[in-house]
């Protein structure tokens, strides 16, 4: 009976044995198949990076190609500005004469929505949160109009003539992981912006969903950029522009001081940040290694032995994180979120030049704004 008993010991420990070199092998390959898509993905951001343009004009037969209008797009929920972002506008005014300036309240944009979007509409009203209504409108807004959009807390501080020459579409990458919506440019009609306005309603109702935060940046926000921005396959050119260029600092330096040769400095913004936004930026982006090295811990401690090899690999990629650009890391769930069916089945084809009589809608609105009849302080 104890024969017995030792061989089937010995084969339990045979199958154990099996099965962790099994899991250890899978664990391997799982991991060799992520990091082969960060090499990819990160390949792919790095052939749409921005560079700077000095000419307006490329027609060797001298005629100037204007691809991006001269229209600044900024959004509130009404006309009365809080006092920190009061001389947002003037400022981007003065710094760009020449250029046409939209201030779009949450009535215009719905108004917006619903006048040449209106497959869209449903969706529009079912956010739960505003700023999720803040962030899909402004994709709406450059793909009917064109020209450059930039929340309230950014502020020109210098021409956006070379920020913007030469290119298509700019979309802006962040210190703070992957790219963010806080400001953008296209052209009117955009292939990326019909892809993006028609994968907003897929992202919507999507299982990942958990927090408030979560919620906002997957379905509408930064991250939902980055998921489109990964799969998007047009013939219209993307550019990425580098934080340094815009004069985005990371949210682990709320005190940011005004870069040297930015386009932009900011003012306090994150204005829809609540507690659960301010949990995940702290550990997710300003301290994702040493997360992962108390995760690391705590589950050793559960297990009543270190786990040395995660260990150590955790400790090395924290030494080494400016080599290793720990946040190319992130970027495969991206675009993981954006796996399966492409597209709202609702939406109907939406094509460049199909823009009938934007220029014109947009110089009633600003005419309308300037007409002194309707201050009544006048």
């Amino acid at each position: 009976g104890g024969k017995q008993q030792r061989r089937a010991q010995s084969r339990a420990r045979e199958r154990l044995r099996r099965a962790s070199v099994l899991a250890g092998a899978g664990s391997v390959l799982l991991l060799g198949a992520y990091l082969a898509l960060v090499a990819v993905l990160k390949a792919h951001t790095s052939r749409h990076m921005w560079q700077e343009h000095e000419f307006w004009c490329h027609d060797v037969r001298g005629v100037c190609e204007r691809r991006i209008p001269f229209i600044i797009h900024q959004m509130y929920k009404n006309e009365a500005l809080p006092e920190e972002w009061a001389n947002t506008p003037s400022t981007w005014q003065r710094m760009n004469p020449g250029y046409k300036y939209m201030l779009w309240t949450d009535h215009e944009l719905q108004e917006l929505i619903a006048n040449h979007y209106a497959w869209f509409l449903p969706v529009y009203l079912s956010y739960p949160h505003n700023i999720q209504r803040s962030d899909s409108s402004r994709y709406f807004l450059l793909h009917r109009y064109g020209g450059i959009y930039a929340d309230l807390d950014i502020v020109s501080t210098r021409s956006i003539d070379r920020l913007i020459a030469g290119h298509e579409a700019l979309l802006p990458l962040t210190p703070n992981i992957g790219i963010t919506n806080a400001v953008m440019a296209s052209t009117p009609g955009h292939e990326f912006f019909a892809f993006a306005i028609k994968e907003l309603e897929r992202y919507s109702q999507t299982w990942y969903h958990g927090t408030r935060h979560v919620t906002i940046v997957s379905s509408t926000g930064p991250t939902f950029l980055w998921s489109a921005f990964l799969h998007y396959r047009g013939t219209n050119s993307v550019a990425l522009v580098p934080a340094a260029v815009w004069g985005k600092c990371t949210v682990c330096h709320p005190l940011c001081a005004e870069m040297a040769g930015a386009f932009f400095r900011h003012l306090s913004g994150g204005s829809w940040h609540t507690g659960d936004s301010k949990a995940i930026n702290n550990a997710l982006i300003c301290h994702p290694i040493l997360l992962a090295i108390g995760s690391t811990l705590a589950l050793s401690a559960v297990r009543m032995r270190v786990m040395w090899v995660p260990l150590i690999a955790v400790a090395s990629a924290y030494l080494f994180q400016d080599w290793l650009d720990i946040d190319m890391w992130f970027a495969p769930v991206a675009w993981l979120m954006g796996r399966g069916k492409h597209g709202s089945a609702a939406a109907p084809k939406l094509l460049p030049g199909e823009q009938p009589g934007a220029e014109a809608l947009l110089d009633a609105k600003a005419a309308a704004a300037n007409d002194l009849s309707r201050d009544p302080t006048v």
